[in-house]
C-alpha cells in the first residue's frame, strides 16, 4: 500500500497486480481477529475443549461452518479485519449466538478455498 497527498488530502493506492499467497500466519490472525470479536461484541467464552463431541458439563451445541471459494487467491492482509468481521457476519447471519455461552474457531485453508468453523455449546446451569 501506498500513501501520497496531494493538496492536502492523504490517497491510500493499493496495487492489486501483485500476487499475494495466503499464508498459515495470515489466517492465525484471521482467527485471532474473529475470536476478539466473538468475545467482546457477543460475550462467548472460547473454550479449546468443544468439538464434535460436547466436553462435560454442556446442554447443547451446534456447529457452523462456512466454506469461502476462492478466498486464498483474493486476500491481502490490507483488509483483514473487513474480511472477518465478513466471515463472521456471513457463519452467524441466521443464527442466535448469543444463546450460546462457549465457543471455540477453527480456520483453514483447503487449495485455494478458507474454511471456518465455528463449535457453539451452551453450559448446563449447575
Amino acid at each position: 500500500m501506498v500513501l501520497y497527498s496531494t493538496s492536502g488530502i492523504v490517497k491510500a493506492v493499493i496495487d492489486f497486480g501483485q500476487d499475494y499467497s495466503i499464508t498459515q500466519q495470515d489466517i492465525l490472525e484471521i482467527e485471532k481477529e474473529i475470536v476478539e470479536i466473538i468475545k467482546s461484541k457477543y460475550g462467548l467464552k472460547e473454550d479449546l475443549r468443544l468439538g464434535k463431541v460436547l466436553p462435560r458439563g454442556y446442554i447443547y451445541g451446534k456447529i457452523l461452518t462456512l466454506r469461502m471459494e476462492n478466498l486464498a487467491d483474493y486476500y491481502t492482509p490490507e483488509f483483514k479485519k473487513e474480511i472477518s468481521m465478513y466471515m463472521l457476519n456471513k457463519i452467524i447471519e441466521k443464527e442466535n449466538i448469543k444463546e450460546f455461552s462457549s465457543f471455540k474457531l477453527w480456520i483453514g485453508s483447503d487449495g485455494s478455498n478458507i474454511v471456518v468453523e465455528i463449535y457453539l455449546a451452551k453450559q448446563s446451569k449447575e
